[in-house]
């Protein structure tokens, strides 16, 4: 699973939230929210503990940061 992308909702399904693991075992996320002024917007992906308990294969790949 080399950064592929796997799709799950917030509680209420107003937020999509995507999760990506790089080569090296660290889990990303990012989330896509409504922003008032330019509709939805991603933010960046951020290191997370774990990868996602649930979730979808998107059949997209990710470009996560680098090893700092």
């Amino acid at each position: 699973m080399a950064n592929t992308i796997l799709r799950s909702y917030s509680m209420d399904f107003t937020m999509q939230i995507e999760h990506a693991q790089r080569a090296d075992g660290q889990w990303f996320s990012r989330v896509q929210y409504r922003d008032t002024r330019y509709g939805y917007k991603w933010s960046a992906w951020k290191p997370v503990g774990s990868g996602p308990e649930h979730g979808s294969e998107t059949g997209r790949v990710a470009r996560l940061p680098r090893v700092a």
